[in-house]
């Protein structure tokens, strides 16, 4: 095949090159250009046995150079190659009798096997589009692995943890710690819902771990000829308790492990009938995805908190109204002659007393009626038992704090806390409802911020939710997408016409199901 010229024609310099030395080195003669038009006033048509084009490039386009060699009578195989797949492009392009089209970054064999094929006239096989758009879609460097159970946690823990001190913000919910506890405590079995170990991890070429997926999949009923299995991230239907549920990979990442991810999904499509995909940092990135592309229905802000050298500093950026709400909140305790101390509880051996003074407090809370409600998350013994192995665990990697204002000797507000790196993740709280009036939270706040300056923390999380309590401390905002993602079967084709019928309708919670 040595006398067979491959044109290469990409406005990728880095593309044009690397093709043209893998060509080369395979055996074949290859010449490459910057663009369509290069190709067309270089006088090679007539010796080009097979064309490689990018599917976007300034000017004319991989698709409408195919369409112009056509309908000059030029019968040159052509292969479209592009970082963007999507699946009405390829239908157009196979319709258009285009030869192939290669996701980048392709893979050498399938390049080099897609030019053997079209230059020795070999009909085109053509695949399942389902298949076929999810095989196009994964990235060929990555590699997906399911994890054989929980037990498989463990053997991973090491790199799962330095992959996550990598990433910012940081929650604890990502963690293996949160994982494993939460599986061991919150994971529902019974004949109503079972939830099924579904974790993998996502791996490159040299066997690094670049992303974790904690899935499970939710069988309602538990058991039966008849389920809906939804597909769902670890915290799924623990009432908030795990606040943040996502896929854990480095925002760089995250459009290529979606796309593999998603890719994977489809070529397991009978086992599965609806995705709750949570915690998508770009909702642009799924509209690319073959066919069925995930339906965002709900986006989520989360408040970040940058802070200065000083209080002082961190204070001047608030409104006139905050200032002066801290100016009353240290004044009322002032007036009425009470004096308050505040402390930060690590040790270990300090947490569980003060671990029950919170949940104590958080109960109390959640009775108040006349203000933002708010439930108390750890009444199931269940839930206090994960919290409480979450807390211990957590105080012995230094990573637990729980911030106390005391009153007078008695604990009147209580807020718990993760401390992961130079980033302080605020969690629930509680307090005395008897103290309202003297606007205790906004006192221990203040003590909380006073306490991360002092130690140099550079960001405070203030977790999801986009409430008055979040935006008096003028914090950065941040957003995370929830989308449905159905299967290509008949069942997910009636669960998206279902979905679609139910967004129609006005004040319609068409997201109940993935509440769920």
């Amino acid at each position: 095949m040595s006398n067979r010229v491959i044109s290469v024609i990409d406005d990728d310099p880095s593309v044009r090159e690397g093709t043209t030395d893998l060509l080369n080195s395979a055996g074949f003669a290859a010449e490459s250009f910057k663009d369509a038009d290069a190709f067309l006033n270089s006088g090679r048509i007539d010796t080009t046995s097979c064309v490689i084009a990018d599917m976007r490039m300034p000017g004319i386009t991989g698709i409408e150079l195919h369409d112009q060699l056509q309908r000059a009578g030029r019968q040159i195989p052509t292969i479209l190659i592009t970082a963007f797949p999507r699946e009405r492009d390829r239908t157009r392009a196979f319709q258009a009798g285009v030869w192939d089209y290669l996701s980048k970054p392709f893979g050498q064999n399938d390049l080099l096997s897609s030019i053997r094929s079209a230059l020795q006239g070999e009909q085109r096989i053509l695949y399942d589009h389902d298949r076929a758009a999810a095989v196009d879609a994964a990235d060929p460097a990555l590699h997906i692995e399911e994890l054989s159970g929980p037990e498989a946690i463990e053997a991973i823990a090491h790199e799962w943890e330095e992959l996550d001190a990598k990433i910012s913000p940081r929650t604890p919910f990502t963690s293996p710690l949160w994982a494993k506890l939460w599986w061991r405590h919150l994971r529902q079995d019974r004949p109503t819902i079972r939830q099924e170990f579904f974790v993998h991890i996502v791996r490159d070429e040299r066997g690094s771990l670049v992303a974790v997926i904690p899935l499970l999949i939710t069988h309602r009923p538990g058991s039966g000829p008849v389920q809906l299995r939804l597909l769902q991230f670890f915290g799924a239907a623990d009432g908030s308790i795990t606040e943040h549920r996502c896929i854990l990979c480095r925002e760089s990442d995250e459009p290529r492990v979606i796309q593999t991810l998603a890719s994977y999904l489809y070529s397991r499509k009978e086992k599965w009938d609806l995705f709750v995909w949570t915690g998508i940092r770009k909702h642009q990135i799924v509209v690319d995805l073959p066919r069925s592309a995930p339906q965002v229905y709900k986006k989520m802000p989360y408040f970040l908190v940058p802070l200065p050298e000083s209080w002082e500093s961190f204070r001047s950026g608030l409104s006139a109204n905050m200032k002066e709400a801290i100016r009353k909140c240290y004044r009322y305790l002032a007036r009425d002659g009470h004096a308050f101390s505040f402390r930060a509880i690590a040790k270990p051996e300090d947490v569980p007393q003060s671990l029950d003074r919170l949940l104590a407090l958080h109960s109390e809370r959640a009775q108040l009626k006349y203000a933002t409600r708010h439930r108390d998350l750890f009444a199931k013994p269940s839930h206090r038992d994960f919290i409480t192995d979450v807390a211990l665990l957590m105080a012995q990697r230094n990573e637990l704090r729980i911030f106390e204002l005391e009153v007078d000797g008695k604990v009147v507000a209580s807020r718990m806390a993760f401390l992961l790196g130079d980033e302080l993740y605020l969690y629930y709280s509680g307090y005395d409802l008897e103290w309202r009036k003297h606007s205790i939270m906004t006192t221990l706040m203040c003590e909380c911020f006073k306490w991360a300056i002092d130690r140099k923390i550079k960001l405070v999380n203030l977790s999801k939710g986009k409430d008055a309590s979040k935006l008096r401390w003028r914090g950065s905002e941040i957003a995370f997408h929830d989308a449905l993602l159905m299967p290509p079967t008949r069942r997910g084709d009636f669960i998206s016409r279902a979905y679609n019928l139910l967004s129609s309708r006005k004040n319609t919670p068409h997201w109940r199901i993935a509440r769920s």
